[in-house]
C-alpha cells in the first residue's frame, strides 16, 4: 500500500468518528433543543460527505496513475533495451560478420557465393558442408511455383552445393573437392510430406530437374542425407548452408510457404562452429534415420519412416498422439 493510500485510510477513519458524532449531535439539539448545535451537525455531516468524495477520488484514480507510472518505466526500459539492439546490430554489421539476408534471392546468392568462395582454397584438412530444411513441409515438384528471380537464385546455390559432390570413381573437376563431405537434414511432419520429399531423392528422382534433386546422382560417395521426423510442421530456423569452419546462413522457413523467404548470413569461425554443434545434435537425433548415404539410398530406412507415418495416421495412432 503507497503512503497516499495510508494517510487517505487514516483520514477517512478519522472523518468517520467525527460523522457519528456530529449525528449524535443532530438528533441530540432536537431532544435538548438546541437548533445552533443541529445546524453545526449538519454542516459537519455536508462537510464529510464531501470530503469522502475527495477521498475516494483519490483512491480511484491513484492505482490508475501509479499504473501508468510503472507501464512509462517499462516503455522507457524496452526502449533502452532496443537501442542497444540496435547499436549491437549496427556494430556486427559494420563488421561485416553478421548481415541480414532481407529476400529469397539474396539469401541463396550469399550461400551460393559462400561455397563458392570455400572450394576455391586449400581447406587445409577435412570439412563438412551442412545443409537442412527444419520446417517438415514438403510439396510435389509440380506444384512449387517459384518467382523466376529467386529460381535463378535457387538454381545458382544447387549449383553450388552439387559442386561439392565426388561422383564414383574419385573424379572431380575441383581438386579440393575430396576433403568436404556433405551432410544434408530434411525434416518430415507427415506422409504426404515425405511422399513430396521421396520424389526429390536418388531413388525417386528419375528425370527430375537438379534444381529440385537433393542428390545429383544415385551413388555420390561423399554425402549422407537423413530424414528427421517432426510431429508437426512448424515454422523454424534452419541452417540453410554452414560451410565448414568459414560462414553460415539461416534461413527462416515458414510451412505455409515453399521455400525460404529471408535470412541472416554469419561469417567467422565462431558462428559457423556454433551452427555447426547446433546441426550435429539435431543430427544425433534417434527420429533422424539416413537415407543416403556413399553406398546408394537406403530402402529400409525410408520403408521405416513411411510405416511410422502410417502409425501415426490410424485411428489408434492419432488418439494416442
Amino acid at each position: 500500500m503507497s503512503t497516499v493510500s495510508k494517510r487517505s485510510r487514516v483520514i477517512a477513519i478519522a472523518m468517520g468518528i467525527v460523522a457519528v458524532l456530529a449525528v449524535v449531535g443532530h438528533f441530540g439539539a432536537e431532544r435538548l433543543e438546541m437548533p445552533w448545535l443541529r445546524q453545526a451537525a449538519e454542516v459537519v455531516i455536508l462537510a464529510e460527505i464531501l470530503g469522502f468524495i475527495v477521498i475516494e477520488r483519490f483512491e480511484l484514480f491513484e492505482p490508475v496513475h501509479e499504473s501508468i507510472v510503472d507501464l512509462h518505466d517499462s516503455i522507457r526500459t524496452i526502449d533502452g533495451r532496443m537501442a542497444q539492439l540496435e547499436q549491437l546490430g549496427r556494430s556486427l554489421a559494420a563488421s561485416g560478420e553478421v548481415s541480414p539476408q532481407p529476400t529469397t534471392a539474396d539469401m541463396y546468392r550469399t550461400a551460393a557465393r559462400a561455397l563458392r568462395e570455400a572450394l576455391s582454397s586449400d581447406p587445409k584438412g577435412p570439412q563438412i558442408l551442412r545443409t537442412a530444411r527444419l520446417t517438415g513441409r514438403w510439396r510435389p515438384p509440380a506444384d512449387q511455383h517459384y518467382n523466376p528471380h529467386d529460381l535463378e537464385a535457387i538454381r545458382e546455390f544447387v549449383s553450388a552445393v552439387q559442386a561439392y559432390e565426388v561422383a564414383p570413381g574419385g573424379a572431380s573437376a575441383n581438386p579440393w573437392t575430396h576433403l568436404w563431405s556433405k551432410r544434408v537434414l530434411l525434416a518430415v511432419s507427415d506422409l504426404a510430406s515425405f511422399e513430396a520429399l521421396s520424389l526429390r531423392l536418388p531413388s525417386g528422382q528419375a528425370g527430375m530437374r537438379r534444381d529440385f534433386a537433393i542428390v545429383s546422382d544415385e551413388k555420390v560417395l561423399n554425402v549422407t542425407v537423413k530424414v528427421l521426423v517432426h510431429s508437426q510442421a512448424q515454422a523454424a530456423l534452419s541452417p540453410l548452408v554452414i560451410v565448414g569452419e568459414r560462414e553460415a546462413v539461416i534461413s527462416f522457413e515458414d510451412p505455409s510457404l515453399p521455400y525460404p523467404h529471408w535470412g541472416i548470413s554469419f561469417r567467422g569461425d565462431r558462428y559457423a562452429s556454433l551452427f555447426a554443434r547446433w546441426f550435429d545434435e539435431i543430427w544425433q537425433s534417434p527420429d533422424a534415420f539416413t537415407v543416403y548415404s556413399r553406398d546408394g539410398a537406403h530402402p529400409e530406412e525410408l520403408l521405416k519412416i513411411r510405416h511410422k507415418f502410417e502409425a501415426l495416421s490410424a485411428p489408434e495412432g492419432r488418439a494416442a498422439v
